[in-house]
Formats: C-alpha cells, structure tokens, sequence
C-alpha cells in the first residue's frame, strides 16, 4: 500500500502546463541510492534534510544529515535559504520525502532531489550510515508530514 501511495503521489506531482512543458515547481526529482549519494558528493554546500520521523532518525541516518520533522522544522530550516541551493530529501521510505519536496518546490526551490527507497535503499547499497545515538528531544507538538 505504501508503494502505491507513493506512486499516485508521484503522477499527481508533475503537472503539464497548456504549452506541453512541465511545471518546474512541480516536478519531483527522484534518485536512484547511487544517484542521489553521486549528485550529494558532487553538489556545492547541499542541504541534507531527513523528513523521516525523530525515532528513527535519532537511530539511523545518512552522515550530515539534518532533521525535518514537521512542517515547521522544514519551514524553519529552508527559510533564509538560497531557492538554487541543492537540497536533498530523504526518509524511511519515499512517501514523506514527496510530500516534503512539494512543499519545497511550492516555496520556490528548484534543485530538490529525493532518494528513491529512502534509507533503506541507502543500506540495501552499503552505503553508511551514522547510529550514534543522539539524547531525546522535548515534545513541541508540531505537526508533522
């Protein structure tokens, strides 16, 4: 069902405009775990956002990564942000990641980038990863993806 989800989300992202051409804000860039690691390593001064829950993030996450949670934390975090700047979304899964990217190409952001699979398709390539664990944090209530 998640696998499904995440497909009508991707169909319903990408819209044609009346000329035929696709709407830059609307369309999600999704990567392949080497697309994305490459695209990552080569890009000047990424942002790598996890959109994934705290619970699993405090466990497991991409090296560098910084944690979205909620759509205030993403706010938060993209504010005073360049639109051009590339950033990189991921989660556990996808469905988070696309929802996420939205919200950023709404805002006016034209380099996102999403990794297909999430962290789990980052581990399925050996890719690392980084468990230190990191303390709990206080409950705010923000409303989350």
């Amino acid at each position: 069902m998640r696998i499904f989800s995440a497909i009508i989300l991707l169909f319903s992202a990408t819209v044609i405009s009346a000329s035929g051409q696709q709407e830059p804000s609307d369309t999600i860039n999704l990567l392949e775990p080497n697309e994305f690691y490459i695209k990552l390593h080569q890009s000047s001064n990424p942002l790598l956002l996890d959109v994934g829950e705290y619970k699993d993030y405090r466990k497991e996450r991409i090296p560098g990564a910084v944690l979205a949670a909620t759509y205030d934390e993403l706010f938060s975090l993209t504010d005073t942000l360049d639109r051009e700047r590339p950033v990189f979304i991921y989660c556990t899964y996808i469905s988070r990641s696309i929802t996420a990217s939205k919200l950023l190409n709404n805002l006016g952001f034209s380099n996102v980038y999403v990794l297909i699979n999430g962290i789990a398709g980052w581990k399925e390539l050996g890719l690392e990863t980084d468990k230190k664990r990191i303390r709990k944090r206080d409950k705010k209530g923000n409303k989350s993806f």
